[in-house]
Formats: C-alpha cells, structure tokens, sequence
C-alpha cells in the first residue's frame, strides 16, 4: 500500500523509478519537524572537532532560499573565538537505513565565514555511517577543507572510505583516501555509488575518485551533515568568526546507480508534484538505532 500511495503521487513517468528510495528537499518548518522527520539534531560535547567544542542544536536551522522562491535550505552553522569553551559545531543524523545505491546531495560549500576573520582549518561535510565501534563499520567521507588541513594545502575536497571488519583480529580500521584540489565555494551536487565492492564519487557530473577495495558497507549506515574545526588549528584571532553550509536536497536510492543528471531530473520532477519528502525505504530489522555521535 506505502508503494502504491508513492507511486500515485509521482508523476507518471518517474512512478516506478525506485523501490526503495529517501528523499528530503528540507521544506520543514521547523526543527521541530526535522526532528519528526527522523533526523537526530546533536547536542553535548565530543569526537570530532576541537575538544571542549559544544555540538548546538541551535546552529542547525531551516531558512528561505533567497535565489528560489518557495524552496527551504538546511543551514549548518558553526562559531568561535579561537577558544575551545566558546566554540560551537553542527551536526545532524539521519536514520540507519542505508546500504547500497545511490546517495546524492546538493550542498553550499563556503572558502571563508560569513562573518569574521578566515584562517580556521573547518570541515565541511556529508557522509553515512555505521555505528562506530562495532565488529563491522563503513564511513564514507565528502569533506570539504577550504583551509587545508591533515596534510592538504589550500582548499581540498577529500572523498574518503573507513571501514573496519573483526578479520584479522586485532586489524585495525582501514582507511582509503581521495581528494581533489582547488575551490569548490558554491552550490556542488554529489553523488556517490556503492555496488559490488566499490565506490564512484561523482562532482558535479563528473567523475572524481574511485575506491574498489571492500567498497561495499558491511552494516546499516545514516546520512549525515556536520560542520566543525580541526583541533589545534584554529585561527590565532581571538575575533569571533561564523561559519555555515547550506543543504537544498539529500536522496539515496536503494540498489540503483543513478546519474547525475537523472538524479537532478528526479529531484526536478518531485519538486513540479509537490513532493517535498518521500521515504519507501524498507530496512530489514532489526533496525540499530541513529546515535548522532560520530
């Protein structure tokens, strides 16, 4: 019944175009909303970012998109002084329902705050996760530097792959790295397969990196959105300074390799119907819970 409701509120070329798909264009009102939406909003302290950072749930919010009238944007906004006890980072967490297919966003990307003095190394971020910790765990990484950062010079968009299985024991995590170089201020779209053992990361329509070791996520992965500074290389200003990305629309379809362009295709022909959200994901349980820790 949940596919056939699906089914008839798509238009009819696009209706049968995925079995199992996540959609969110973030026309909620509120956080509130977000919140019923499945989307856990961080808050305490700890792992990433500078030590005694607080995650804020305030610096997540929903805003009108000044160059689309009638669209919404998912800001992420993360502030310091230069000081770890004043520095605030932004993180939210979808639900573990995700393994193989298509993931794809449409992201802002900054080189510099909105307000203050540049210099931080900050980390601008979509990526899923499993849980970290257990016998299985896959990440995989889209982390935008604008300032460097772990080894890279100037902005650096680094698309990585961390994984860790109980063979052999005592392994530890495995991680593959990519990058590519130079600015990517700006609206980007980005899409990643996961199929068979690898990974494709896709800029903008373009092939980017590929990783073909145990590319394929051994457990039930989320899809999240963080903002947060590199401990130890803050920027010396004791200034405050405002940082933000912006996110118009996420997706992820199960078992399917979708291109760039009919991703945009889909997400156009969603927006024309009306649908703001779907959601025909279809988890086999049990379902691990979204701990929005990581």
């Amino acid at each position: 019944m949940k596919r056939l409701l699906v089914a008839t509120l798509l238009s009819p070329t696009l209706a049968w175009a995925a079995d199992a798909l996540y959609f969110d264009d973030f026309s909620q009102p509120s956080r509130a909303a977000l919140q019923a939406d499945g989307w856990v909003l961080r808050d305490g302290k700890g792992f990433p970012g500078v030590p005694a950072a607080q995650w804020w749930v305030e610096g997540i919010t929903l805003r009108d998109d000044p160059a689309a009238p009638g669209n919404r944007l998912l800001a992420l906004a993360a502030e310091t002084d230069g000081s770890g006890g004043s520095t605030r980072q932004a993180q939210l967490c979808h639900q573990r329902h995700y393994l193989d297919g298509t993931y794809a966003v449409r992201i802002h990307f900054t080189d510099q705050p909105v307000s203050g003095p540049n210099g931080d190394e900050v980390v601008q971020t979509f990526y899923t996760l499993g849980a970290w910790g257990e016998p299985f765990y896959s990440e995989f990484d889209h982390e935008y530097l604008p300032n460097g950062g772990w080894g890279h010079v100037g902005p650096t968009l680094t698309l990585n792959k961390w994984e860790s299985r109980p063979f052999p024991p005592g392994g530890e995590p495995i991680a593959v790295s990519g990058k590519v170089a130079g600015s990517f201020a700006g609206w980007h779209t980005l899409v990643l397969h996961a199929r068979a053992g690898e990974l494709r990361f896709f800029v903008d329509g373009k092939p980017a990196v590929t990783h073909t070791r145990n590319g394929q996520p051994p457990v039930l992965m989320s899809m999240n959105f963080n903002l947060w500074f590199v401990a130890d290389h803050l920027a010396p200003s004791r200034a405050p300074r405002r940082w933000e990305q912006e996110v118009d629309w996420v997706l992820h379809v199960a078992d399917q390799w979708w291109s760039t362009e009919q991703v945009s295709r889909h997400v156009a022909e969603w927006r024309k119907a009306g649908q703001r959200r779907l959601d025909t994901m279809k988890p086999k349980p049990p379902v691990p819970p979204s701990l929005c820790e990581l």
